[in-house]
């Protein structure tokens, strides 16, 4: 994907992650255009800990799929989709 169909960023991590923002490590590598939002996640007893949820809105032709990403532990989040 190219950076110019890359509408914005949003970027929620849970309360363990307290070090740097994820978008700033965006900005880091280079992508310093595409406006970018950082939430905190909800404190949910038993919820997965050490995590970072990324959505990014993009402009895709009518002939491109999307595809859900969910690494290692992030799996248990949506069962359905892995």
């Amino acid at each position: 994907m190219e950076e110019k169909n890359i509408i914005s960023i949003f970027f929620s991590a849970t309360k363990d992650l307290d070090a740097v923002y994820p978008a700033e490590a965006v900005r880091n590598m280079g992508m310093t255009s595409i406006p970018m939002m950082c939430l905190q996640e909800m404190e949910v007893k038993g919820s997965l800990g050490h995590c970072i949820r990324v959505a990014v809105f993009t402009n895709l032709s009518d002939d491109k799929e999307v595809k859900h990403i969910y690494l290692k532990e992030a799996k248990k989040l949506r069962s359905d989709l892995v």
